[in-house]
């Protein structure tokens, strides 16, 4: 297992943001929560529950899929296209949060 932190557009480390690689699985954690983790075998990506957490959060797992993946997106509606289209895009939340995400947008990224 190899942990390093992410780096930015200039080149420098990030604090407190993590990309795990073990075998064929890319993982991306942010300070202690795991935020999504990528199959290279399967093309599989689980985003976790706490995905949406921060605007920073969600800038890095933006980042992380873009890189690390081989699915890419610019902005929130390209966003949402890629998880309707993408089988293999799995995101999951807590319970009380899907209840609230159904009445809501997101209904649809919510599993």
């Amino acid at each position: 297992m190899k942990v390093e932190n992410m780096i930015n557009s200039r080149g420098n480390t990030i604090a407190n943001q993590f990309i795990i690689r073990d075998f064929n699985r890319t993982c991306f954690q942010s300070y202690r929560s795991l935020i999504a983790e990528y199959s290279e075998d399967t093309t599989d990506l689980k985003i976790y529950t706490d995905w949406d957490y921060s605007r920073t959060t969600m800038k890095y797992l933006k980042q992380f899929i873009n890189e690390e993946t081989n699915y890419t997106y610019e902005n929130k509606k390209q966003f949402e296209k890629l998880i309707e289209e993408n089988e293999n895009i799995i995101i999951l939340c807590k319970a009380d949060e899907f209840w609230k995400k159904l009445k809501g947008d997101l209904n649809e990224l919510c599993f």
